[in-house]
């Protein structure tokens, strides 16, 4: 944790990837924001099947470190993050939960097709 909100407003996470270390697909159950800040990321993005509830795989996209983006709360953006090089990656991550709340009130998993 980088800095968390005194008011629970937000928190602020770095977040160091590994090679070959990758997030499920997921939604947010808040607003979040992420900039990669060293390296690259790789991003798939997916649909919501509402008739499976499942994630489709729409695309899949290399950011590289400048890299940033904003996500609203809800199934409208599932994507899946990870670091597909060799070298250790890092970004920066802003979720607009408190810090007693990061663990469990911000990732919503969503099984893929």
């Amino acid at each position: 944790m980088v800095y968390g909100d005194p008011a629970g407003r937000f928190t602020i996470l770095s977040l160091v990837w590994m090679p070959g270390q990758f997030s499920p697909p997921h939604a947010h159950q808040t607003w979040c924001a992420y900039a990669v800040c060293d390296d690259m990321l790789t991003e798939t993005e997916y649909a919501l099947d509402r008739a499976t509830m499942k994630a489709l795989p729409l695309r899949t996209v290399e950011r590289r470190a400048g890299y940033c983006t904003f996500g609203e709360a809800g199934l409208d953006q599932i994507h899946r993050l990870g670091n597909a090089g060799v070298l250790p990656a890092v970004s920066l991550h802003v979720y607009g939960v408190g810090s007693g709340r990061i663990g469990t009130h911000v990732n919503r998993k969503v099984d893929a097709a």
